[in-house]
């Protein structure tokens, strides 16, 4: 339709097909229909489109960054060129602070490491944890003030989007949903903020693993489908846990911590390309003496191994750029749980190929917990 005549739309509702573009981007390359169509809006006749497509920049994949910017960088219009150029100082400012995390990780990796050599792994151990109690105290003496001033902002622009709706005479419906979705954003954040900073205190009892399993399950794909990112239903799910194997956990501390798992499973199909294969989460478990060892893997997107070495160095609050979502305290709080147990997690991913991530957690021995 754009293609032959670009005024069937009106230009305003280009830009507001760019702006909605923009809610679509996860961080992977583009499908060849979005990136035609950003090819299409980035040389349209407006400028106030052409600056639109500029402004989406800051979010768009390497490759499509580096094919959309020539052109708009020598744009006729001084706004469009402004906005590159915010637009190319935003990526490099984000690069510098994603190196940056990454040479403080390998730092600390590296000490601890030093540390385990020097002084043998519990020393190690008992290094990191200092290093988790510390981050808790500083993320639990964010959290108060946080929920005081959310509760202002959202009380704020409720009242300030019910009073342009009456002075305008109609319903603003982007703007009124835009304004919804921070502030919804922001309570997530906090809300995972606060479960990071809960005392684990908890009693163990047996479980059965396949009844966990698919409590979590059913807790993610509700999850899931309130946000509106991914159709739960559309994703398939393959339990295959042997009924006999039993953990001795505290119930609702590993449901929690496996829907977290479960979560990430089910957003790595958002905005899926078209001809993929059909979604679908497999969920295995194997028992290993007085360990039990539950495999969830999906055929998503996947990403780099060593993204995800990183994240398992469970650093709260490094969001996933791929995830419109993300608050980047789910791992962190599902990691933290299950180590309360004495259980561990390990995450196998590669890009184009899914993740499977393995959590490792005390069966019910005759001995008790191990």
């Amino acid at each position: 339709m754009l293609r032959g005549n670009r005024d069937t739309i009106p230009w305003p509702q280009r830009v507001e097909l760019v702006d909605a573009l923009r809610e679509r981007l996860t961080g992977q390359a583009l499908s060849l229909d979005v990136a035609a169509l950003l090819d299409l809006l980035g040389g349209d006749p407006k400028p106030e489109v052409r600056q639109a497509v500029a402004n989406l920049l800051p979010h768009l994949p390497d490759g499509d960054f580096a094919r959309l910017r020539p052109s708009l960088e020598q744009d006729v219009n001084a706004f469009v060129r402004r906005s590159v150029e915010r637009a190319v100082t935003k990526r490099a400012h984000a690069t510098r602070t994603a190196d940056n995390v990454r040479f403080g990780i390998d730092q600390i990796t590296e000490q601890l490491r030093s540390i385990e050599q020097r002084h043998g792994q519990p020393a190690a151990r008992q290094a990191w944890r200092l290093c988790e109690r510390y981050t808790e105290l500083l993320v639990g003496s964010m959290v108060h003030d946080l929920r005081s001033i959310l509760t202002h902002l959202r009380t704020g622009i409720t009242a300030l989007i019910g009073e342009n709706e009456v002075a305008a005479g109609r319903s603003l419906p982007r703007t009124q949903r835009r304004a919804k979705d921070d502030i919804d954003f922001l309570e997530r954040t906090v809300r995972d903020m606060e479960q990071f900073t809960d005392p684990l205190t908890f009693q163990r009892q047996p479980e059965p693993l396949s009844e966990l399993a698919r409590a979590a399950v059913e807790i993610a794909a509700e999850s899931v489908r309130s946000s509106g990112e991914v159709d739960p239903d559309a994703v398939a799910i393959d339990m295959q846990i042997p009924e006999r194997i039993t953990v001795r956990v505290a119930r609702h501390l590993i449901v929690t911590a496996l829907s977290n798992v479960i979560k990430n499973s089910f957003e790595a199909f958002a905005a899926r390309a078209e001809g993929a294969p059909p979604a679908g989460i497999t969920l295995s478990a194997t028992e290993d003496g007085a360990w039990a060892e539950l495999a969830v893997h999906d055929n998503g997107r996947g990403f780099a191994q060593e993204e995800a070495n990183t994240l398992l160095l469970s650093t709260p609050g490094r969001r996933n750029k791929s995830k419109r979502n993300s608050t980047g305290y789910g791992l962190p709080n599902a990691m933290r749980k299950i180590a309360a147990h004495g259980g561990t997690i390990r995450i196998e991913s590669a890009e184009g190929a899914g993740t499977t991530v393995h959590v490792r957690l005390p069966a019910d021995t005759a001995g008790g917990t191990p």
